[in-house]
């Protein structure tokens, strides 16, 4: 994920405390009952790497989403 508003999705459905996770800092979370590891890439641009198992990858996809579509997000 990438922009701006990458924490706000994230404290959508993650409990972790994000202020002071930089780039190059790693953490492992959940986002709505989903363990994942999220991959702090970049400060400026804000941009994060989600890993999930792959059993859980539809579900994820689909949290992340809707927890976007406040901030914007269109599906196509």
């Amino acid at each position: 994920m990438e922009g701006s508003l990458v924490d706000e999705v994230l404290k959508k459905g993650c409990p972790l405390n994000l202020d002071g996770l930089d780039e190059g800092k790693c953490s492992n979370s959940a986002f709505h009952a989903i363990t994942i590891t999220i991959d702090f890439i970049s400060s400026n641009p804000r941009k994060v790497r989600i890993f999930a198992l792959r059993s859980f990858g539809e579900s994820l996809y689909h949290s992340i989403t809707d927890a976007c579509l406040e901030f914007g997000y269109k599906t196509e």
